[in-house]
């Protein structure tokens, strides 16, 4: 008698873990294991996960906008992300912010 794969099963195990395999593929991109570091790969399989809600995944976008790897620099992108991680992902929170930083270059001008 030969053992069946109950395919619902397993689906359901691939949602389960898929951000985490996400995560995983994005840190050796951006650490380079293997190879050089590529950092737009990294941040292809580091959105892949923060779409499904991963908060290092999140994390590691914000960290890659903020040092402008494989992205332009971005600190208000960054924070967004940093806060998404931290699960400030309210739409008025990163609203005030992306307000906050246009006033206050306003005021340098």
């Amino acid at each position: 008698m030969a053992d069946t794969l109950d395919r619902n099963a397993v689906e359901r195990a691939y949602a389960r873990w898929a951000p985490v395999y996400d995560l995983v593929f994005g840190k050796v991109f951006e650490r380079g294991l293997g190879a050089e570091p590529n950092y737009e790969a990294a941040i292809d399989w580091y959105l892949k996960a923060a779409a499904q809600g991963h908060s290092r995944a999140q994390f590691n976008l914000g960290t890659l906008y903020e040092q402008g790897l494989g992205v332009p620099a971005d600190r208000l992108e960054a924070l967004n992300w940093y806060r998404r991680s931290s699960g400030l992902a309210e739409d008025s929170v990163i609203f005030e912010t992306a307000s906050q930083a246009k006033l206050a270059e306003m005021r340098r001008e």
